[in-house]
């Protein structure tokens, strides 16, 4: 019975295909000397990003675009029309103002980013500032330590960096947060619905304030590094452990 579904769908309903049938992809490079730069300013819509401290004074990014699978009925996927011509007329778009530098997607005529799925590696020298902003999926930032500003509506926020201001917004998801400094300041975690967590050198720490669903926690650091993190429905955690604590085995 499944089987006779499935054929008249096929050929009843234009833009199915088979479980068998490989989405289009296609991937983009560039680098930019980063001499002049302080900042990087990156815009993405549903997909995968990965940011991570480079090696040279340049910012490197590889993004590969592919067709979202939406399945249905268990033994076939739909590809959604038009976006494999997306894919191919995409291009990586570049804006320099002043010491900024902003990244996202180009794309042909009124096409919608979010029919796309965009798998991001990004790297920039460490010394750079970072604030991306994501609409859907799973942000992942390591080892930048001139400051981080992320914001995702739905998905999983991961960063780990060696010092730095951060600020972490999250609609929907988690955000897990550790960080090496040893100045830190204000630092203040949130869930309207959800728990909220703070360990520094492997003891929970801070004043929580519970309210409803939610949970608030903070801790009145006399440092530079503020860390800010929120989130409307799930989970954030944040951890301080310096190094030299890490190598000493001073935390968890």
């Amino acid at each position: 019975m499944k089987r006779i579904i499935a054929v008249f769908l096929l050929c009843a309903i234009p833009g199915l295909a088979s479980a068998d049938a490989a989405p289009a992809q296609r991937t983009l490079t560039a680098d930019v000397p980063a001499a002049a730069l302080k900042k990087l300013v990156l815009h993405v819509g549903v997909g995968e990003v990965h940011v991570k401290a480079s090696d040279d004074d340049k910012v490197h990014m590889q993004v590969t675009l592919k067709q979202k699978e939406r399945e249905s009925l268990w033994f076939f996927h739909w590809m959604s029309a038009g976006t494999a011509e997306d894919i191919a007329s995409a291009s990586i778009k570049q804006l320099v103002q002043g010491d900024t530098l902003s990244l996202g997607l180009n794309y042909k005529g009124d096409s919608d980013s979010n029919d796309l799925k965009q798998e991001w590696e990004v790297q920039l020298p460490a010394r750079m500032a970072l604030d991306t902003d994501m609409k859907v999926g799973e942000l992942t930032i390591k080892d930048v330590a001139g400051g981080v500003d992320a914001s995702l509506n739905v998905g999983e926020l991961t960063i780990d960096v060696p010092r730095g201001h951060m600020k972490g917004d999250v609609n929907v998801g988690e955000i897990r947060a550790k960080s090496g400094s040893t100045d830190y300041g204000s630092i203040k975690l949130s869930s309207s619905i959800g728990e909220a967590v703070i360990y520094i050198k492997g003891s929970q720490s801070g004043y929580h304030d519970h309210s409803g669903l939610g949970n608030t926690v903070s801790v009145d650091g006399k440092g530079h590094d503020d860390m800010t993190f929120s989130v409307n429905i799930g989970e954030a955690s944040l951890r301080i452990q310096a190094a030299d604590d890490a190598k000493t085995g001073g935390g968890k």
